[in-house]
């Protein structure tokens, strides 16, 4: 008996780990302590639940303590001004500040941030080094990995960007009709789009390239859309897969390289019009592209972390390789904040501590950004992808199932956007949800003498007071009378007015959202992730979630594509492939019907879809059969299909007046060509004369002009109409005529 896909699967991931685990063991020292048996952490979580859990109010200790702001306040110098962080309105003492501290080093936060920056193989599942740091080192400070610097590969790399977006940017770099290239679409999937994708909207004011395009989802829609607005003469793609095999990369990539051909005609042309991010150079030549135009990166470099490398090239060639270094700039300046500040005054080391804080003692199960800037419109998305895919796992780094939560749930929108949203939510719902609000002191766009932005600040400082502060039953009381509300009014609404307040924020503000900031803003992030993935004793590097699905559509697609029918999953995933299956049949079916009506119409029938886009709707005119009192008649019907066809029926509605036994009086037929399948339990009809998978949209249509011409008046759908057929035919022809007259906006006939 063969094995099922899914145990295959299993079986290569179990190999993996079984492989890797000695390696483990040998080049990684891991804690043998979990985070819940840690004095540490037991000690804050025991002072926490006595002291404060309930207690500690973050307006009584603003109100309380005067230097609190100060105290808790963070501030990191930049060439465009100084980044503050702002942690005053958290629910912390200092006691509970100092324990977080503690823990910090009790979870050998300080000696894995020295393991990375060495190069050592923290990412012990895939044996890697994790040292994105090292592509925006720019000390140039020798970086090893197995004893090899890698600074001047990193920096070949970089050279070889700075020529390329030079040439793409002053026109050195032609299509082949010899124009300046106006456009370019970065093709990748994951961190190969999401980080370069982010950065491009951030630092959209700072354009001096081409417009960039992002396609990253395999839905066809994605790069329909995207194409269908450019000029293949002036457009280049970038390809960004390390491997070139990338499924849904390539699919999309071989999707452009059609379009593109489509209008170039010459297959040389490729070379013009397309570059690789990769390392796999006879793939990426077999597609057609020179390998002088392929960018390399490393296995060092993980996907989420790989927008400073050569994966960033789109960001370069839209806002210049100038502005480039400088995000590479912000983020080594982020690196030497992390590296030298003690924990006390470490930005990601304290956003990595609250975090601890709210998810595993207060129970808080989700963290929203919440950027104070349009073009931070992609940050929380971003992030998500950063923190979830990094810290969202159950194993420890020695492989025991965690007794503790793990990686939050990453979500946000801009201000003022989320504020008529979500904030409800986050105002009076019973979730804790931790949010870091993020603004610029300064806009890039000061529209009406910077109106807009004074009106965006005071958003955003407002909200995080209102989070903090709330609304006491009190004022909510005192501020109805004073609108002069009435008493049984305000009994009534009062405990709907009042807010609990006591949400934590930190607020980040930033001189400028520029290339420096940003970067600074990004890597402190990555940090924040970092930290927490070592305080959880786990691997934040590696992504098997993803895998597992991955391996698994791989066995699917095929069955896809087949004609059987598929048992091979369990009983749901059966269910909805088979179902899928019959839908895509189903439009196989329909189109091929159409065609075949189209070439061959039946004599006095005119059917097609409503529209080219959905087939499952048509719209018929049926003339009336001749001989009879319908004669010359032209009847409008609509005909509506399941997704199952052509195992079920359609149904079938005249949308005109008809007054006939076989017919409803809102327009549906009755007929046992639309019958479901099988037996009638009625006994009227034998199951040869109902529904079955060989009947046609032809034979449906035909029978319906038969009904027309010879009625059926022993089981009628209108029965008035039925039994004047019976009784007074020449008053049933009547009115069958006058509908034949109105069909054809004709005089009625006098009664």
């Amino acid at each position: 008996m063969s094995a099922s896909p899914l145990s295959l699967v299993i079986a290569d991931i179990v190999e993996f780990f079984n492989v890797t685990w000695s390696h483990m063991q040998k080049h990684y020292q891991c804690s043998a302590m979990s985070l819940c048996r840690d004095p540490k952490y037991q000690d804050l979580k025991s002072f926490v639940e006595v002291n404060e859990k309930d207690k500690l109010s973050i307006y009584e200790q603003l109100l309380s303590d005067p230097d609190r702001f100060n105290k808790y306040t963070r501030t990191i110098d930049t060439p465009d001004g100084t980044v503050l962080f702002d942690f005053s309105k958290h629910r912390i003492s200092d006691t509970t500040f100092e324990k977080l501290i503690d823990l910090a080093k009790s979870r050998n936060v300080e000696s894995m941030r020295a393991a990375m920056f060495g190069g050592e193989r923290i990412n012990f599942t895939e044996n890697r080094a994790v040292l994105h740091i090292a592509l925006r080192n720019r000390s140039n400070t020798p970086i090893s990995v197995n004893g090899k610097d890698v600074m001047p590969g990193v920096n070949e790399v970089l050279d070889h960007m700075k020529e390329f977006c030079h040439q793409i940017i002053e026109g050195q770099w032609t299509g082949y009709t010899g124009k300046k290239i106006t456009d370019v679409v970065n093709i990748g999937i994951g961190g190969s789009d999401l980080g370069p994708l982010m950065v491009c909207e951030a630092l959209r004011h700072y354009q001096i390239g081409p417009n960039v395009h992002f396609v990253s989802n395999v839905d066809g829609t994605h790069i329909a859309e995207v194409t269908k607005k450019l000029n293949p003469e002036t457009t280049l793609f970038i390809i960004a897969s390390k491997t070139f095999t990338t499924q849904e990369t390539i699919t999309n990539a071989e999707t452009a390289k059609e379009w593109f051909l489509r209008k170039a005609g010459d297959k040389s042309a490729v070379a013009k019009h397309f570059v690789a991010l990769s390392t796999n150079v006879p793939k990426a030549q077999e597609f057609g592209i020179n390998p002088s135009n392929m960018f390399e990166f490393w296995d060092w470099v993980g996907g989420r972390y790989s927008l400073w490398s050569a994966i960033g090239l789109s960001i370069a060639v839209h806002v210049g390789f100038e502005n480039f270094e400088k995000l590479l700039e912000g983020a080594h300046a982020a690196d030497q904040h992390f590296v030298n500040q003690p924990l006390d005054q470490n930005v990601p080391i304290i956003m990595a501590l609250l975090g601890v804080l709210y998810g595993n003692i207060y129970g808080a199960e989700t963290h929203a950004l919440l950027p104070y800037d349009q073009y931070l419109h992609r940050f929380a998305a971003y992030f998500q992808q950063g923190d979830m895919e990094s810290n969202g796992k159950f194993v420890t780094r020695e492989g025991n199932r965690v007794d503790y939560s793990t990686g939050p749930i990453v979500w946000g929108e801009p201000g003022t956007n989320g504020q008529h949203a979500f904030y409800q939510l986050i105002h009076q719902g019973t979730r804790l949800i931790p949010c870091d609000f993020i603004a610029p002191a300064k806009t890039l766009n000061p529209v009406r003498n910077g109106l807009h932005h004074q009106i965006l600040l005071a958003n955003f400082l407002a909200q995080t007071e209102a989070l903090m502060k709330g609304k006491s039953r009190e004022e909510a009381e005192a501020e109805l009378k004073a609108a002069n509300t009435p008493p049984e009014r305000i009994e009534k609404i009062l405990p709907h007015k009042v807010f609990e307040g006591n949400r934590p924020t930190t607020s980040i503000v930033l001189p400028v959202v520029s290339p420096f900031t940003l970067g600074l803003l990004i890597a402190l992030y990555e940090h924040k992730i970092f930290v927490q993935g070592v305080i959880w004793d786990i691997n934040s590097y590696d992504q098997w979630g993803v895998e597992l699905g991955k391996q698994l559509a791989k066995v699917i697609q095929p069955e896809l594509a087949s004609a059987a029918t598929i048992t091979s999953h369990d009983v749901s995933t059966n269910g909805l492939i088979n179902f899928i299956k019959m839908a895509g049949y189903a439009l196989k079916r329909l189109m091929t019907e159409y065609k075949e009506l189209t070439s061959r119409p039946p004599e006095g029938i005119l059917a097609a879809p409503l529209d080219e886009d959905n087939f499952f709707e048509w719209e018929c005119l049926i003339t009336g059969p001749e001989d009879t009192c319908f004669a010359n008649g032209v009847f409008p019907a609509r005909i509506s299909f399941p997704q199952d066809y052509p195992l079920s029926p359609p149904k079938m509605r005249f949308t005109c007046d008809l007054f006939h036994p076989n017919i409803y009086q809102d327009g549906r037929v009755c007929i046992s060509i639309l019958h479901a399948p099988g037996d009638d339990p009625t006994g009227y009809e034998s199951s040869s004369e109902r529904w079955s998978p060989v009947q046609s949209i032809e034979k449906i249509l035909l029978s319906v002009v038969s009904m027309l011409a010879e009625p059926n008046d022993e089981s009628p759908a209108n029965v008035n109409a039925a039994k004047m057929w019976r009784e007074d035919r020449q008053q049933f022809e009547k009115i069958a005529d006058n509908l034949v007259r109105k069909t054809l906006c004709l005089p009625q006939s006098e009664s």
